[in-house]
């Protein structure tokens, strides 16, 4: 009996529990701590966004990258269909699990100007 409770609890943790709104992977709390203390600079959106492993806009892509580690895909976007909207340092990281989920950023100039998620 305590066995089936064990196996129930380790299952609803596995896949309940890891609902997030940030990808898989992310650098642990630790280390975006090391960054926010390295970086007195930082605007205090930015680095509490940081610390809540969330992206804001505004970010740079070492932010983000220290926040939620480097992207499954980094697309071009000055060179897609919609590229005339955007200046020519456009780019889309896309951030994906195994679950389904996805997590997208859109930088424009070298800042996050866009950052959403779905799930499935």
């Amino acid at each position: 009996m305590a066995i089936k409770k064990l196996l129930i609890f380790l299952f609803l943790f596995a896949f309940l529990g890891c609902a997030s709104t940030r990808p898989f992977g992310v650098p642990s709390l630790s280390s975006r701590q090391k960054y926010v203390q390295a970086n007195p600079g930082l605007s205090e959106g930015v680095s509490q966004a940081m610390l809540e492993g969330r992206i804001v806009e505004g970010m740079t892509r070492e932010q983000v990258i220290a926040t939620w580690g480097k992207p499954s895909v980094a697309e071009d976007s000055s060179k897609g269909p919609y590229a005339e909207r955007y200046d020519k340092d456009g780019e889309d990281w896309w951030y994906k699990n195994f679950f389904g989920s996805t997590h997208f950023v859109k930088f424009n100039s070298g800042k996050v100007t866009r950052a959403s998620s779905y799930f499935k």
